[in-house]
C-alpha cells in the first residue's frame, strides 16, 4: 500500500475594523488526508494567528471532488476578529511541502518565535527506563505506518510514560500540527506535565512548534541540528533528548 499525499490549501476569512470582507489563500501544505480540521487549526495556532478555538468562527472544506479518492482539498477558516492577521501583517508566502515546513517563508525572520514559552522552572521529569521505552510505544500506535512504511509519528506523553494521544502524516510537521489542533479544538492544550515525542529527527521547526504549545520536553528518536538547539537554547525551559537507540539516549547540547 501506497501512502497517499494531497495538497491542502489553507484559505482564511475575516472582516476588516471598518467590516470590510477579506478572504485570501494562506498556506498550501502536502498532507496525507484526514484530520484537516485539525491539522489547519493547529497550523494557526503555532503561526500565532490564532489563540483558541474560540477565535474560528467556523471551518469549511471546499473546492472540487479530486479523483481518484474523491478528495475536497480546500478549506477555509472564518476568524471572529482580522486583528492578528492586520498587526502581524501575515503575507501569502507560506508553502508547506512534506519533508519541510519552513521552505517557503519569506524572510529569516519569519523563522523566528511568534511566542515566549510559558514553562516552569521546575521542569518536567519521567523515568530513565519509562524513556528509554518510549520510541516502541509509539512504534505500536502507528498504523498507517504498519500498512505503509511512509508515515511519521508524533504523540503526547505524560510523566507516567502513558501516550495519551497520537497523529500521523506524510510530513512530521503536519503530524506535530494535527496534535496540536485537536488539543486546541478540545481545549486541553495544558501541557506542564507532557512531553511531545516524534519519530526521526528533531528538526527546527516541531521544536518552534512545541515551544508554541508550552511544552516543556521534547523527545526524538533521531538527531536534531544547530538551528533546533539554538532555538530550544534561546527560550530557556524546554528540554531536549534523543533516543537513538532502544536502551540509549542523550540530552541535546547547548539545551
Amino acid at each position: 500500500m501506497v501512502t497517499v499525499e494531497e495538497p491542502l490549501e489553507i484559505w482564511i476569512a475575516y472582516e476588516y475594523k471598518n467590516a470590510e470582507p477579506v478572504e485570501f489563500s494562506l498556506s498550501i501544505t502536502m498532507r496525507t488526508p484526514g484530520n484537516d480540521e485539525a491539522l489547519v487549526t493547529g497550523f494557526l495556532f503555532s503561526e500565532g494567528i490564532i489563540r483558541s478555538r474560540e477565535d474560528i468562527a467556523s471551518i469549511q472544506v471546499f473546492g472540487p471532488s479530486t479523483q481518484p479518492y474523491g478528495l475536497q482539498n480546500q478549506i477555509k477558516v472564518s476568524l471572529k476578529s482580522g486583528e492578528r492577521m492586520a498587526e502581524k501583517n501575515f503575507q501569502r508566502y507560506f508553502y508547506s511541502s512534506s519533508s519541510c515546513g519552513v521552505c517557503g517563508k519569506a524572510s529569516i525572520q519569519a523563522l523566528e518565535m511568534l511566542h515566549q514559552p510559558r514553562i516552569e522552572e521546575t521542569g518536567f521529569t519521567i523515568h530513565d527506563q519509562t524513556l528509554r521505552q518510549l520510541p516502541e510505544q509509539l512504534r505500536s500506535c502507528q498504523q498507517e505506518f504498519d500498512k505503509t512504511g511512509g508515515q511519521h509519528g508524533v504523540a503526547l506523553v505524560n510523566t507516567g510514560g502513558e501516550i495519551l494521544l497520537s497523529k500521523e502524516d506524510i510530513g512530521r510537521h503536519n503530524a506535530m500540527d494535527k496534535l496540536i489542533g485537536q488539543l486546541v479544538i478540545e481545549n486541553t492544550l495544558e501541557m506542564n506535565d507532557k512531553m511531545i515525542l516524534v519519530s526521526g529527527r528533531a528538526s527546527f521547526e516541531l521544536v518552534q512548534k512545541a515551544l508554541m504549545a508550552d511544552i516543556p520536553c521534547f523527545v526524538s528518536t533521531a538527531a536534531g541540528h544547530s538551528r533546533r538547539s539554538r532555538c530550544s537554547r534561546l527560550r530557556l525551559g524546554q528540554q531536549s533528548h534523543v533516543l537513538s537507540r532502544p536502551r540509549r539516549h542523550r540530552t541535546q547540547p547547548g539545551i
